[in-house]
């Protein structure tokens, strides 16, 4: 009995031992999900086509972290996300609709562009050591991304300054001679530089739950016709999210 006692008492400080150590090692591998709202715009690389105000949007996906070393994590995923912008022009346009059948000329038309990708961001995580329940985080690199679907509407403004819409449709690439709506202007590719900042709750020892502002800066144009002036899209994303 005194040595089954003893075996006894072994093991449960063999077991506390074991749990506590488990406890402060953290996991090197995490999954998640998250949510954003996004906030965007474009920028011209022309003045006579400037930015007409931002657009709110929102994204949804997943992610994933491994541990590299004490501080550093690097993260894949994948989102959905819609990029709007909305731009106007302060020359004179010309426009050939087909529905109907008729020819505008205005120097007041303005873009709302709707875009819709898949995105593959891959970046680099520093974390701080946990501080209470919190863990602070600072993240940096690129977003790739594949568009899904575009569309537009062009409105514009007539002699009195009513705004009326001009066209929905896809963006043209023989602007600013043409529009048809048929046809696209805006390329299937994207690529932005991502740098944000956020902060991990932990609920336990393997769920956290996180908030983080992003900032992605688009770095190629996103208009395919070299005829005119190129823009990019660019957008400030907070999210929010669950990490296992």
């Amino acid at each position: 009995m005194k040595k089954f006692s003893t075996v006894l008492i072994m093991l449960a400080i063999y077991s506390t031992s074991f749990s506590q150590s488990g406890k402060s090692t953290p996991k090197a591998q995490r999954f998640g999900f998250r949510a954003s709202g996004n906030l965007c715009w474009i920028k011209s690389t022309d003045k006579n086509l400037v930015n007409d105000g931002m657009a709110l949007t929102g994204s949804y996906g997943f992610n994933y972290q491994e541990k590299l070393n004490k501080t550093l994590w690097y993260e894949v995923g994948m989102d959905v996300s819609r990029i709007d912008g909305r731009l106007s022009n302060n020359y004179m346009q010309t426009f050939k609709r087909i529905t109907p059948a008729d020819t505008i000329m205005t120097n007041k038309a303005s873009y709302n562009m709707k875009l819709n990708y898949i995105e593959i961001p891959f970046s680099f995580i520093g974390k701080t050591s946990e501080i209470g329940y919190m863990t602070y985080t600072f993240q940096g690199g690129l977003t790739p991304a594949f568009l899904l679907s575009q569309n537009a509407t062009i409105n514009y403004k007539d002699s009195i300054g009513t705004t009326k819409e001009l066209a929905t449709g896809k963006l043209n690439s023989n602007r600013p001679d043409d529009y048809v709506s048929t046809t696209d202007d805006i390329n299937f590719f994207r690529m932005g530089f991502v740098m944000g900042a956020g902060v991990e709750y932990a609920l336990t020892k393997d769920v956290s739950v996180v908030g983080n502002l992003r900032y992605s800066n688009g770095l190629f144009r996103v208009n395919k016709f070299t005829g005119y002036d190129a823009f990019r899209t660019n957008y400030f994303a907070l999210s929010v999210g669950i990490l296992f």
